[in-house]
């Protein structure tokens, strides 16, 4: 993985750090196109 940060403080939701923030990062990279992407309607691919 490109990035590597050791906090993420959203602008909602929870901060998340270490393993924690490790591991979902890690699911959100292998599952981007199930979890981000719109299963229809206009998007980039």
């Amino acid at each position: 993985m490109g990035l590597n940060p050791s906090i993420v403080i959203p602008s909602y939701g929870l901060p998340m750090e270490g393993e924690e923030l490790k591991q979902q990062l890690e699911n959100l990279v292998n599952r981007v196109d199930s979890i981000a992407k719109p299963k229809s309607g206009r998007h980039l691919h």
